[in-house]
Protein backbone atom coordinates (compact mmCIF):
# COMPACT_ATOMS: atom_id res chain seq x y z
CA UNK A 1 0.00 0.00 0.00
CA UNK A 2 2.84 2.24 0.82
CA UNK A 3 4.59 2.42 -2.40
CA UNK A 4 1.18 1.97 -4.41
CA UNK A 5 0.38 5.50 -2.35
CA UNK A 6 3.54 6.98 -3.00
CA UNK A 7 3.02 7.01 -6.77
CA UNK A 8 -0.23 9.45 -6.45
CA UNK A 9 -0.89 11.41 -9.96
CA UNK A 10 -4.04 13.38 -11.02
CA UNK A 11 -4.59 10.11 -13.34
CA UNK A 12 -4.63 7.46 -10.85
CA UNK A 13 -5.90 9.04 -7.67
CA UNK A 14 -9.43 8.00 -7.65
CA UNK A 15 -8.26 4.36 -9.14
CA UNK A 16 -6.12 4.18 -5.46
CA UNK A 17 -9.03 5.68 -3.59
CA UNK A 18 -10.56 2.66 -4.41
CA UNK A 19 -8.37 0.32 -2.97
CA UNK A 20 -6.40 2.39 0.01
CA UNK A 21 -8.20 4.50 2.74
CA UNK A 22 -5.80 7.31 2.22
CA UNK A 23 -6.49 10.30 4.59
CA UNK A 24 -7.55 13.06 2.81
CA UNK A 25 -4.60 15.15 4.48
CA UNK A 26 -2.14 13.05 1.85
CA UNK A 27 -5.39 13.60 -0.89
CA UNK A 28 -6.15 17.29 -0.57
CA UNK A 29 -3.13 17.77 -3.32
CA UNK A 30 -5.14 16.15 -5.96
CA UNK A 31 -8.15 17.93 -4.50
CA UNK A 32 -9.09 19.34 -8.62
CA UNK A 33 -8.54 15.52 -9.81
CA UNK A 34 -11.39 13.72 -7.25
CA UNK A 35 -14.38 12.51 -8.71
CA UNK A 36 -17.60 12.79 -6.59
CA UNK A 37 -17.09 8.76 -6.18
CA UNK A 38 -14.03 9.24 -4.00
CA UNK A 39 -15.06 12.40 -2.20
CA UNK A 40 -17.82 10.62 -1.05
CA UNK A 41 -15.47 7.33 -0.15
CA UNK A 42 -13.60 9.90 1.95
CA UNK A 43 -16.36 11.22 3.47
CA UNK A 44 -16.90 7.74 4.60
CA UNK A 45 -14.12 6.73 5.88
CA UNK A 46 -12.29 9.67 7.23
CA UNK A 47 -12.31 9.64 10.77
CA UNK A 48 -13.55 12.58 12.10
CA UNK A 49 -16.29 14.36 10.13
CA UNK A 50 -14.20 17.56 11.63
CA UNK A 51 -11.93 17.24 8.87
CA UNK A 52 -15.06 16.64 6.03
CA UNK A 53 -16.36 19.84 7.19
CA UNK A 54 -12.76 21.69 7.97
CA UNK A 55 -12.43 20.84 4.02
CA UNK A 56 -16.16 20.54 2.43
CA UNK A 57 -15.12 23.27 -0.06
CA UNK A 58 -12.94 20.46 -1.40
CA UNK A 59 -15.51 17.32 -1.24
CA UNK A 60 -18.96 19.06 -1.65
CA UNK A 61 -21.31 17.30 -3.54
CA UNK A 62 -24.90 15.83 -2.91
CA UNK A 63 -23.06 12.61 -1.85
CA UNK A 64 -20.98 14.21 0.83
CA UNK A 65 -23.60 15.87 2.24
CA UNK A 66 -25.83 13.07 2.90
CA UNK A 67 -22.94 11.38 4.25
CA UNK A 68 -22.53 13.94 6.80
CA UNK A 69 -26.20 13.97 7.47
CA UNK A 70 -26.13 10.31 7.80
CA UNK A 71 -23.05 10.21 10.31
CA UNK A 72 -24.87 13.28 12.23
CA UNK A 73 -27.90 11.15 12.38
CA UNK A 74 -25.91 8.09 13.94
CA UNK A 75 -24.90 10.55 16.96
CA UNK A 76 -21.90 11.47 15.42
CA UNK A 77 -20.59 14.44 17.21
CA UNK A 78 -18.42 17.45 15.66
CA UNK A 79 -15.76 18.87 17.69
CA UNK A 80 -15.11 22.27 16.06
CA UNK A 81 -15.12 25.43 18.25
CA UNK A 82 -18.42 27.59 17.54
CA UNK A 83 -16.47 30.11 15.44
CA UNK A 84 -15.16 27.62 12.70
CA UNK A 85 -18.68 26.13 13.14
CA UNK A 86 -20.48 29.35 12.28
CA UNK A 87 -17.91 29.75 9.54
CA UNK A 88 -18.26 26.53 8.22
CA UNK A 89 -21.90 27.28 8.22
CA UNK A 90 -21.60 30.38 6.27
CA UNK A 91 -19.74 28.71 3.24
CA UNK A 92 -22.43 25.66 3.15
CA UNK A 93 -25.63 28.44 3.13
CA UNK A 94 -23.67 30.86 0.75
CA UNK A 95 -23.16 27.31 -1.70
CA UNK A 96 -26.54 26.61 -1.16
CA UNK A 97 -28.13 30.11 -2.07
CA UNK A 98 -25.64 30.80 -4.99
CA UNK A 99 -27.67 30.16 -8.10
CA UNK A 100 -24.43 29.75 -9.85
CA UNK A 101 -23.25 26.79 -7.85
CA UNK A 102 -26.07 24.96 -8.07
CA UNK A 103 -27.00 25.56 -11.97
CA UNK A 104 -23.62 24.36 -12.33
CA UNK A 105 -24.70 21.35 -11.82
CA UNK A 106 -26.64 20.40 -14.84
CA UNK A 107 -30.36 19.57 -15.10
CA UNK A 108 -32.91 20.36 -13.10
CA UNK A 109 -33.54 17.24 -11.38
CA UNK A 110 -29.88 17.35 -10.53
CA UNK A 111 -29.90 20.93 -9.24
CA UNK A 112 -32.84 19.52 -7.11
CA UNK A 113 -30.90 17.11 -5.53
CA UNK A 114 -28.26 19.63 -5.01
CA UNK A 115 -30.05 21.93 -3.27
CA UNK A 116 -31.95 19.27 -1.45
CA UNK A 117 -28.74 17.30 0.09
CA UNK A 118 -27.56 21.03 1.06
CA UNK A 119 -30.82 21.84 2.88
CA UNK A 120 -30.54 18.77 4.99
CA UNK A 121 -27.38 18.94 6.25
CA UNK A 122 -27.00 22.51 6.64
CA UNK A 123 -30.58 21.56 9.05
CA UNK A 124 -28.51 19.17 10.96
CA UNK A 125 -25.17 21.77 11.16
CA UNK A 126 -27.27 24.56 12.88
CA UNK A 127 -28.72 22.07 15.30
CA UNK A 128 -25.50 21.16 15.89
CA UNK A 129 -24.64 25.09 16.50
CA UNK A 130 -27.13 26.07 18.19
CA UNK A 131 -26.61 23.44 20.82
CA UNK A 132 -23.06 24.79 21.18
CA UNK A 133 -24.02 27.95 21.59
CA UNK A 134 -25.86 27.40 24.51
CA UNK A 135 -23.43 25.57 26.29
CA UNK A 136 -20.89 28.57 26.10
CA UNK A 137 -20.29 30.37 29.33
CA UNK A 138 -18.30 33.56 29.25
CA UNK A 139 -16.69 35.92 32.26
CA UNK A 140 -17.97 39.31 30.72
CA UNK A 141 -19.67 42.23 32.19
CA UNK A 142 -22.57 44.35 30.59
CA UNK A 143 -23.06 45.81 28.58
CA UNK A 144 -21.59 44.09 25.76
CA UNK A 145 -21.47 45.65 22.69
CA UNK A 146 -20.08 44.49 18.95
CA UNK A 147 -18.55 47.04 16.51
CA UNK A 148 -18.16 45.17 12.69
CA UNK A 149 -16.06 47.04 10.30
CA UNK A 150 -18.48 46.98 6.98
CA UNK A 151 -15.80 49.38 5.33
CA UNK A 152 -13.87 48.87 1.63
CA UNK A 153 -12.57 45.19 1.33
CA UNK A 154 -13.99 44.69 4.89
CA UNK A 155 -16.52 41.68 4.34
CA UNK A 156 -14.07 39.59 6.60
CA UNK A 157 -14.80 41.97 9.42
CA UNK A 158 -18.64 41.86 8.96
CA UNK A 159 -18.93 38.37 8.74
CA UNK A 160 -16.47 37.98 12.26
CA UNK A 161 -18.66 40.99 14.24
CA UNK A 162 -22.30 39.20 13.05
CA UNK A 163 -20.90 35.62 14.40
CA UNK A 164 -19.60 36.82 17.66
CA UNK A 165 -22.36 38.91 18.21
CA UNK A 166 -24.29 35.33 17.93
CA UNK A 167 -22.34 34.62 20.78
CA UNK A 168 -22.59 37.76 22.91
CA UNK A 169 -26.05 38.56 22.51
CA UNK A 170 -27.09 34.72 23.60
CA UNK A 171 -24.72 35.10 26.16
CA UNK A 172 -25.29 39.26 27.35
CA UNK A 173 -27.59 40.58 25.49
CA UNK A 174 -24.84 42.45 23.43
CA UNK A 175 -25.63 45.02 20.86
CA UNK A 176 -24.42 44.88 17.57
CA UNK A 177 -23.62 47.91 15.39
CA UNK A 178 -21.64 48.97 12.09
CA UNK A 179 -19.59 51.76 11.46
CA UNK A 180 -17.52 53.55 8.48
CA UNK A 181 -17.55 57.55 8.90
CA UNK A 182 -20.76 57.03 11.17
CA UNK A 183 -22.72 54.59 13.49
CA UNK A 184 -25.68 52.50 12.07
CA UNK A 185 -27.34 49.45 12.85
CA UNK A 186 -27.48 46.95 11.16
CA UNK A 187 -30.73 45.83 8.65
CA UNK A 188 -32.27 43.53 11.73
CA UNK A 189 -31.27 42.23 14.74
CA UNK A 190 -30.83 38.17 14.14
CA UNK A 191 -32.35 36.29 16.64
CA UNK A 192 -31.41 32.92 15.71
CA UNK A 193 -27.91 31.42 14.41
CA UNK A 194 -30.06 31.91 10.95
CA UNK A 195 -30.68 35.25 11.07
CA UNK A 196 -26.85 35.60 12.04
CA UNK A 197 -25.66 33.82 8.63
CA UNK A 198 -28.36 35.85 6.47
CA UNK A 199 -26.89 38.86 8.48
CA UNK A 200 -23.58 38.21 7.77
CA UNK A 201 -24.42 37.15 3.76
CA UNK A 202 -26.04 40.48 3.35
CA UNK A 203 -24.80 43.07 4.83
CA UNK A 204 -22.41 44.37 2.12
CA UNK A 205 -19.15 46.12 2.71
CA UNK A 206 -19.04 50.34 1.72
CA UNK A 207 -17.89 53.80 2.54
CA UNK A 208 -14.46 54.64 4.28
CA UNK A 209 -13.77 53.48 7.53
CA UNK A 210 -13.46 55.83 11.32
CA UNK A 211 -13.07 53.17 14.52
CA UNK A 212 -14.44 55.92 16.70
CA UNK A 213 -17.31 56.10 14.39
CA UNK A 214 -18.96 53.01 16.33
CA UNK A 215 -18.02 54.95 19.82
CA UNK A 216 -19.91 57.81 19.42
CA UNK A 217 -23.44 57.33 20.46
CA UNK A 218 -22.21 54.90 23.14
CA UNK A 219 -20.66 57.90 24.28
CA UNK A 220 -23.73 60.41 23.97
CA UNK A 221 -25.92 58.32 25.55
CA UNK A 222 -23.44 57.34 28.74
CA UNK A 223 -23.89 53.55 27.65
CA UNK A 224 -20.17 53.26 28.63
Amino acid sequence: MVARCRTLTNENVNDLIKEFKMPYSHLKQFKDHLNDRSKAKIAAYEEKLDTILWYYEDLQCPDVDDIISERLENGEEINLPYGKLMERLLILRKLRDTPSEIAAVGNVQDQNLVQSSKNKCYSYLLSVAESQLAKIKLPLESPVAVMGDPSYSMDVAIRTATILASLLTAVYSAKLNFFHTGMFLPAFTPKTIDDVLTLALTTKAHGLTANAGGLVSYYDNKEI
